[in-house]
């Protein structure tokens, strides 16, 4: 007969296995929807964004300390099918595993375009986790405020990401810029973009608690560099107020010679300026084409997406208004000429992330031109090929470029990350106390770190190197540091990483240390060994 205690365990035991067998199930519910939204077409993930998403998860798995990954990649080039892959991995039966309820998908946009083709394209069972900015103050705050083991994707993080602005703020309030609050509730953050801008740079402040993860092409992509290189891009001129502006159409008129029937989007200013290049195009062009305007007030009644699948009877141009900028994507075969506002002042990332930006991706139809900045496009090579270096000049509104050269940012939502009350990317910028950690796996991390010493460190630090530890009876390995009875002990990497400064302090001599840690403190296997020091 059992006592009360052990009724109350039996009934606990079964409860989670209910919940078990409930997450399994809510698990395969999800893998059908995503099967579903494959079968149509609507939202298949592809072998390059497969392995993007489970590389996304691997790096979080590796590195226990990890809270926020930035995924980038060309524009249109497959970020939102990494977004859904991601969902998928997240949520398989691992020790990674986040519930499904607690997956959110946010931007800085305030389109409704965007957060409509979102919810479209992801499981039923997420809908109602796809917040735009003016979701972000409710919504999304109620959502996710106090819950642990949690997945935030952001997309499109460039956008409205100061630090005075929305995104930043709402983490703020819900305590998702402070580190003890992330690490402690378990809070997973991967950022997408194709142009990071400076929140590229200030992720690069977080130390071991960012990486970046390039989210590569698949086949048949074409790009705005590919663009340029087959001759397809030219440099767009003023067509509004200008003297030359009728010329400059006639430009886009010889272009379009021998051009079978299209439609050709131009981006245009505001109120009666839009107006004044209407009429700028009326006087180059015959009365055989059509005019259309795609704005806010008309993007309803024009449904722009289902037009573009059939071909016009005859040249049509679409005067756009604000829209079609990151996020936005058209199907591409009927459309013939892009046409990007010209400005006097350039940002690179709108230049990329506008109709350039638009006219890439998977479904080009090998005849459509470009009217962009060609410059922009040369730094955005060089942006790449560099590997996001600070060193390429990029001009947008998060970034600065300063009198050495350097490429800086302005100040991010990615810049606020504070550790223990301080800004830790102060810490970091200014290279005052924040030492540098490298990470051995297992038991054989002991042996490795002797070599690695001796290739890396003997000569700035002299001696052989951190001394052999020994295992207590269990088979753990304890760390000695701090203060008081409990200072030797089997560590936690998160509790060691809150000490991580313990003797590198201003007037210490100790050059470094030498500590074992565990991603679990019952499981063996989860062994790592942290030499740490000041570079």
């Amino acid at each position: 007969m059992m006592n009360c205690g052990q009724e109350k365990n039996r009934i606990k035991s079964s409860l989670y296995g209910i919940d078990l067998q409930r997450q399994g199930l809510r698990q395969k519910q999800l893998s059908l929807q995503i099967e579903e939204l494959a079968l149509d077409g609507t939202s298949v993930i592809h072998f390059n964004q497969r392995l993007a998403g489970q590389e996304i998860l691997k790096v979080f798995s590796d590195h226990p300390d990890l809270l926020m990954v930035l995924g980038i990649g060309l524009t249109q080039s497959g970020k939102t099918g990494v977004m859904y892959s991601c969902i998928e991995e997240f949520t398989k039966p691992s020790p990674m595993s986040v519930p499904i309820e607690n997956i959110y998908i946010i931007t800085g946009l305030s389109s409704t375009e965007w957060k409509g083709q979102t919810k479209e394209r992801i499981p039923e069972m997420l809908r109602k986790n796809v917040f735009h900015r003016p979701d972000l103050k409710t919504k999304f705050r109620e959502g996710v405020k106090g819950k642990s083991n949690i997945l935030i994707m952001i997309d499109e993080v460039q956008v409205a990401c100061s630090k005075q602005q929305t995104i930043a703020k709402e983490f703020e309030e819900i305590g998702l810029l402070e580190m003890d609050y992330l690490l402690n509730h378990d809070v997973k953050i991967v950022e997408f973009s194709a142009t990071p801008n400076g929140t590229l740079h200030d992720a690069k402040n977080w130390g071991n608690h960012s990486k970046i993860v390039p989210i590569r092409p698949g086949e048949k992509y074409t790009g705005c560099i590919d663009l340029n290189e087959q001759g397809r891009v030219y440099q767009y001129k003023n067509l509004c107020d200008s003297d030359d502006s009728i010329n400059n159409i006639r430009e886009i008129k010889e272009i379009m010679n021998g051009m079978t029937e299209k439609y050709h989007f131009i981006r245009t200013k505001k109120s009666i300026d839009q107006d004044k290049t209407i009429e700028n195009f009326k006087e180059v062009f015959d009365d055989n084409v059509d005019y259309l305007i795609y704005d806010s007030e008309t993007s309803y009644e024009l449904n722009i997406d289902k037009k573009l699948l059939k071909k016009p009877s005859k040249h049509t141009f679409i005067f756009l208004k604000e829209l079609a900028r990151c996020a936005k994507t058209f199907k591409k075969e009927h459309i013939g000429v892009w046409y990007e506002r010209f400005t006097n002042i350039v940002f690179d990332d709108v230049i990329i992330q506008g109709l350039l930006g638009r006219a890439t991706g998977y479904d080009d139809n090998g005849e459509s031109v470009i009217f962009s900045n060609l410059k922009s496009i040369d730094r955005y090579e060089e942006l790449w090929k560099s590997g996001f270096s600070e060193e390429s000049k990029w001009k947008s509104n998060s970034t600065v470029i300063s009198k050495d050269g350097i490429t800086r940012s302005r100040g991010t939502m990615n810049g606020v990350l504070k550790d223990s009350g301080e800004d830790l990317v102060q810490d970091v910028v200014l290279n005052s106390n924040e030492p540098k950690i490298i990470k051995f796996q297992g038991e054989e991390g002991q042996k490795e770190v002797k070599s690695w010493y001796k290739d890396n460190m003997k000569e700035e630090f002299g001696g052989r190197g951190p001394n052999r530890r020994a295992p207590t009876k269990e088979g753990f390995y304890e760390s000695t540091f701090g203060k008081g009875k409990n200072k030797t002990k089997i560590r936690s990497c998160e509790e060691l990483y809150k000490f991580r400064k313990w003797c590198h302090h201003k007037g210490k001599k100790q050059h470094y240390t030498f500590h074992p840690c565990y991603r679990d403190i019952t499981d063996k296997a989860t062994l790592e060994w942290w030499f740490i020091y000041y570079d």
